[in-house]
């Protein structure tokens, strides 16, 4: 039985049923090669008998529990039902959305504080119960999340529920928890560098510079046949964007033939086809498309995969279109950030937006040729030399055209400069030299920005007004993050086309023009997938109760 339980989860997306997080098997199987025993519990914030499953699989064996932090967003909303954001320089999620800029932040640190629990007394109640069926234990969290976690202790005494948490992982585990295991277990070894704030404790663990592992998936897994599953190729981005908080200027990635062993191993041992990618930037690097779509036709099945990609890659190497096409690419998610040629520029991507929009208009239609393709996009508001009068030009393109499938914004988010967290996490240039890209204020108590052409509000009611004039579109679903939904509605057995059609079925005012159906029928479609969600974690809720 095993030494290690980790709890791996998504908050964001329930309608369908998440797709599993990679960071939680990623650091499972490390902790597999280092000779423990490690099981992973997927959806364990949402599985009926959770806590049922945690008492029959725990043993007087196990001796950590670890929880993988990276997609536990805290709830979406908050007193009057806002929907907060955690644009207080603690980064943000485009799922996370600001609707009022001057709630006080300390607010939002709180929420951030508990996660997925959202509040003191639910934190309380959750580690009450983890106590009691394991009262020995260490528990650990690691993810990017517990960055956040850090910013906020450097701010103020943390005395709540969230102490039962013996370590914070701060910066990539990989390495990380063998430390802790070798220390925690078997009673050797020492811990990388270990702080103490404000009544937590965090481990700093650096950057992870060996080429990628492999996942490798247990039968206690229990992957269905035709499930889409995580796969990590690489980490990390080969450019630099001056907005973007995300490991940059550094890639790693998988070898060939491990990725080779990788998808024939989930073939064959779970039927695995689909995958979604979870690297920064699938195409930073045509040396490194050129072996993965070779490594993929030399495999004797086919899979497909959905990925965030880099569209200005294909005005160099125009053929890369095909050669991910070829090799079963779906999906992809692209972040444009801007069609002002001068925001676009200074963000350091240069590529002229009416060069972008052509772009886009090609993989469109070079897909018909391999079953089609989603084709999602992402807009940054309120980049320096942004202006309203460009935004106003980007909302009438998107509100006159259809070529893009879903477009989603955020508001320009600046991180908070912490000196302990450098070699752990990316900073973004605006947070680092904000001067030199024109912002004359900026403040974390509460949030709010001010550069040359925009400020904050400004950002904000244009997000709000692109979000009005999309409302009747009848090609292009504005927010959300398809990203996810895909591979999730893809596991429950639809085709491509059938998955496009689904993503567009919208019942709210926005979005309500995308499938020209009677509403009735639109409701219907989404209560059966509803249902065949939660048949999909019934499912794995039982098997796990019955696993021997």
């Amino acid at each position: 039985m095993p030494e290690v339980i980790l709890l791996n989860d998504a908050t964001y997306h329930k309608h369908p049923l998440s797709t599993r997080p990679a960071g939680g098997h990623v650091i499972a199987s490390n902790i597999r090669e280092a000779g423990y025993t490690c099981e992973v519990i997927d959806w364990f914030t949402v599985l009926p008998d959770f806590f049922n499953i945690l008492k029959k699989l725990a043993t007087k064996d196990t001796k950590v529990l670890a929880i993988s932090t990276t997609f536990l967003a805290p709830p979406t909303s908050v007193g009057f039902n806002e929907a907060l954001s955690e644009q207080t320089g603690l980064g943000v999620y485009k799922d996370e959305t600001l609707d009022n800029a001057s709630i006080d932040s300390e607010i939002i640190y709180d929420r951030n504080l508990y996660l997925w629990l959202g509040s003191e007394e639910n934190a309380k109640n959750w580690f009450s119960k983890i106590r009691q069926i394991l009262p020995g234990v260490t528990i650990i969290m690691g993810g990017p999340r517990t960055a956040r976690i850090f910013k906020i202790a450097e701010r103020k005494n943390v005395e709540s529920a969230i102490n039962n948490v013996d370590y914070f992982v701060v910066g990539e585990g990989d390495e990380a928890i063998i430390k802790i295991l070798n220390k925690t277990i078997k009673g050797k070894g020492h811990f990388l560098k270990e702080i103490h704030k404000n009544g937590l404790k965090f481990i700093f663990s650096n950057r992870y510079d060996k080429p990628i592992p492999p996942i490798k998936y247990t039968t206690y897994t229990n992957a269905i046949n035709g499930e889409w599953m995580p796969l990590e190729i690489s980490r990390g981005c080969k450019f630099n964007c001056s907005f973007c908080n995300y490991e940059k200027n550094v890639y790693r990635k998988k070898e060939r033939q491990t990725l080779i062993d990788e998808l024939t191993r989930n073939y064959e041992m779970f039927g695995i086809k689909g995958y979604h990618l979870t690297c920064d930037c699938l195409n930073d690097s045509k040396e490194y498309i050129d072996i993965f779509t070779d490594a993929l036709k030399s495999l004797y099945f086919n899979i497909e995969y959905v990925s965030y990609t880099r569209l200005d890659m294909f005005h160099k190497y125009e053929d890369m279109m095909e050669q991910l096409f070829e090799t079963g690419f779906k999906a992809g998610w692209f972040g444009l950030e801007t069609f002002n040629h001068d925001a676009a520029k200074a963000a350091k991507k240069g590529l002229h937006p009416e060069r972008v929009k052509e772009l886009m208009k090609l993989l469109k239609d070079k897909s018909v040729n391999y079953g089609g393709f989603w084709l999602s996009v992402y807009l940054v508001f309120g980049l320096p030399k942004e202006t309203i009068k460009s935004l106003e030009d980007t909302i009438d393109w998107f509100k006159h055209n259809h070529v893009v499938d879903e477009v989603s914004v955020s508001v320009l988010d600046i991180a908070e400069f912490s000196e302990q967290l450098v070699d752990m996490t990316s900073f973004s240039d605006h947070t680092l030299n904000p001067e030199k890209y024109g912002f004359s204020e900026l403040s974390y108590n509460p949030f709010y920005w001010k550069h040359e052409t925009m400020d904050l509000h400004d950002a904000i009611r244009m997000k709000e007004k692109f979000k009005e004039e999309m409302k009747h579109h009848t090609s292009t679903r504005y927010g959300g993050s398809a990203m996810n939904e895909y591979g999730s509605i893809r596991t429950l057995g639809f085709t491509h086309d059938e998955t496009v059609k689904l993503l567009k079925v919208k019942l709210g005012d926005v979005g309500s023009k995308l499938l020209d159906v009677d509403k009735n029928l639109k409701v219907n479609v989404r209560k059966q997938l509803l249902q065949l969600s939660q048949e999909k974690l019934k499912n794995y809720n039982d098997s796990l109760l019955s696993f021997k």
